[in-house]
């Protein structure tokens, strides 16, 4: 059995604590985000200062970026003996970014099913515990079952589906009925990734048939209360998540930088009243205690 909800690694947001806080309010499943596999072996001493997993983190995995399988395997080889409290590994193929496309490593291997499957069989021979593959759905339903079936073939252990196209980015609607589709067709559990607002938005989607499971991104960078339906209540409340991630930072990591924690707060305050006065004082900030008084202030 897999969890049934995850949070959605997000490069440069979903730091371990942030993730901690998410655990708390009820998220089964986080992953460390885009650990840059040439990057890593080509300086394996900086492997401390790039993974910042804990032991605390339940169902925690490892997301690796990367497109030559012997380096992908090497790099999980390398984490899953330096922290094995790592529970699972996931294959970017479905991030847009051009740095991250660039390297050939991202959605540019989705032109490229073969080598995804390539790469996904070479780390199952390299570590003991489950792989799986985040993609993002192509333009037509049969390419995207004809890719999945061959990243299937590899041995993956399930399969995280974005619902929208590389082209599309992030804009429009996630097509939650191609998901439906490629769920019905492959063998494997496929997690559902797309525009899920909350954890009761997201067991409807397996009750209904559309998934095993459920991936929830943007909606927790604003409110990681949405894992247990929660809405923080007003500014207070929004205050009090930002604090709480501070705490676990303090407790886990160190003093939080500056940057963090604004966006970090930027986000939290989005849909109270005044949130654009709000953003633009907390981006004036200087210090961490300036972003929390903001808050303070406005309570």
């Amino acid at each position: 059995m897999i969890p049934e909800s995850y949070l959605a690694p997000i490069h440069e947001y979903t730091d371990m604590p942030f993730r901690l806080l998410c655990q708390e309010y009820g998220a089964q499943a986080v992953c460390l985000p885009l650990l840059n596999t040439k990057a890593l072996i080509n300086k394996p001493k900086k492997l401390g200062q790039m993974v910042d997993i804990s032991a605390l983190e339940r169902n925690a995995g490892v997301q690796l970026v990367g497109s030559d399988p012997v380096l992908v395997a090497k790099t999980a080889r390398l984490v899953f003996e330096s922290y094995p409290s790592t529970e699972w590994f996931n294959l970017n193929c479905g991030c847009p970014s051009n740095n991250t496309v660039g390297t050939g490593g991202g959605s540019a291997l989705m032109r490229q099913p073969q080598r995804i499957a390539d790469i996904v069989a070479e780390m199952k021979r390299s570590v003991d515990t489950p792989v799986n593959v985040k993609i993002r759905i192509k333009e037509s339903f049969e390419e995207t079952l004809q890719m999945c079936k061959t990243i299937e073939s590899s041995g993956i252990d399930s399969l995280i589906v974005h619902g929208r196209t590389v082209k599309a980015g992030y804009s429009g609607k996630a097509d939650w009925q191609m998901i439906k589709r490629l769920h019905e067709e492959i063998s494997i559990p496929l997690i559902g990734n797309g525009d899920i607002s909350n954890d009761r938005e997201g067991r409807e989607l397996i009750k209904n048939g559309l998934c095993d499971s459920f991936m929830i991104g943007r909606a927790a960078m604003k409110n990681p209360g949405v894992f247990r339906n929660e809405e923080p209540d007003g500014v207070r409340g929004r205050r009090k998540l930002l604090e709480r991630y501070i705490e676990l930072h303090e407790r886990h990591i160190g003093p939080p930088h500056p940057a963090d924690v604004k966006v970090k707060g930027v986000n939290f305050v989005t849909g109270v009243p005044d949130s654009a006065a709000l953003r633009d004082k907390i981006c004036r900030a200087k210090t961490v205690e300036e972003m929390v008084n903001v808050l303070a202030d406005k309570e």
